[in-house]
């Protein structure tokens, strides 16, 4: 999706908020938050000028779009919209919009992106991904210090064993990390990183060469050695933010990329700020030369968020997935978690459970999970009754 006019869905139980955030005319309000039903699309950044024109093509395909009460007047710089209309209705939406002026055929892109509400069917190794299933990325913390499992698999022997266990449990990726960027650990050098991860990641692929390996690091200088030692993914969790570096080295092998937005949000607008800086990240992969279709989203449950935003993120998670690429959610034995239900992190199994098949019905495709047996029998149970 284009950075320009990003456009996500919203749910219905939203439009009052949205409406609210857009600057909409309030003594319109409440006749407009029932009026407003069906597919709605909320569409940021537009100009007066681009915003009246959707809002007249709309019209005249027999819908209407909301939009800030000053766009008339023209006393304001840019506006965010509420668009809803049918499925026939957004279809020829598009069409009107993709010869007009005003970068507005962008915006018919990016709309058509949105409405299909899916990504296109990728493959890594031997093994294929495609939106209608739920993946399992293994967690194998390669760490004296983590926060779940508390330095288990810091020995290479036992590291190994993990790997195995992983793979035969039925993970789809198995995710090595060699440095813990829980809130009260210390960073480490990439030196330091690359020392614990080589060995186990040379034997882990002697071991395996058909499983995808993702390697959770934000140094560039780690992901290039991951990489050269036939490593599939990079998952940054910084998004390429960390290291000006891991952009290029991500694109010049050709390697996919999970992009985590990993900002603390000062403002309300969870969602808004979630997808600005999940687009930002993407930008930095496409001008490196990335390839959009190697590109997987996380929105950084834990990172930074309060226990509210971690929340919002989880319940509005189709509006993550509207942005048209392979959604990763990582929530597994997290803080958040552990003071819903008063418990220790590997406590948790049931409400991660929960929690992810909630995600998965909302389109989720990827769960990085430390249980992993656990969630392949949820998941195939769950599979059976959303995609057979």
């Amino acid at each position: 999706m284009d950075k320009n006019f990003p456009v996500r869905k919203i749910a219905e139980n939203q439009v009052e908020n949205e409406l609210c955030s857009i600057g909409f005319d309030s003594s319109y309000l409440d006749i407009a938050k029932n009026k407003f039903i069906g597919n709605l699309f909320k569409i940021s950044h537009l100009t007066p000028v681009q915003a009246t024109i959707l809002k007249q093509t709309a019209l005249s395909c027999g819908t209407d779009c909301a939009v800030h009460r000053d766009v008339l007047t023209q006393n304001i710089e840019y506006s965010d919209v509420i668009l809803f209309a049918t499925n026939s209705q957004i279809k020829e939406i598009i069409k009107k919009l993709s010869p007009q002026p005003f970068k507005l055929n962008i915006l018919a892109q990016n709309l058509e992106t949105a409405a299909q509400d899916t990504f296109s069917k990728f493959t890594i190794r031997n093994k294929i991904f495609n939106s209608e299933k739920t993946y399992i990325m293994g967690i194998l913390n390669c760490t004296p210090n983590s926060f779940s499992d508390g330095g288990e698999f810091f020995n290479e022997n036992n590291a190994l064993k993990r790997f195995n266990d992983i793979i035969t449990q039925g993970a789809d990726i198995v995710d090595i990390g060699a440095e813990s960027t829980a809130p009260f650990n210390d960073a480490i050098s990439a030196d330091e990183e690359i020392n614990r991860l080589k060995d186990v990641l040379k034997k882990c692929r002697e071991q395996n060469t058909d499983i995808p390996i993702s390697i959770d690091t934000r140094n560039a200088l780690t992901a290039k050695l991951a990489l050269d030692l036939d490593a599939d993914i990079i998952n940054d969790v910084s998004g390429f933010i960390y290291d000006k570096k891991m952009a290029e080295i991500v694109a010049n092998a050709n390697a996919y990329a999970i992009l985590t937005f990993d900002d603390e949000i000062n403002s309300e607008k969870t969602i808004d700020e979630t997808v600005k800086g999940l687009l930002k990240r993407i930008e930095l992969g496409e001008k490196a030369g990335l390839s959009p279709e190697k590109i997987i989203i996380d929105p950084g449950l834990g990172f930074r968020k309060t226990f509210e935003q971690n929340f919002e993120i989880i319940k509005r998670a189709d509006e993550i997935c509207s942005l048209g690429f392979p959604v990763l959610y990582g929530l597994s034995r997290k803080s958040f978690v552990q003071k819903i239900t008063g418990l220790k992190p590997k406590e948790t199994l049931c409400a991660n459970i929960s929690l992810a098949s909630y995600l998965a019905q909302k389109g989720v495709r990827i769960l990085r999970v430390h249980d992993v047996l656990e969630h392949k029998i949820a998941f195939r149970a769950l599979d059976k009754v959303l995609y057979d």
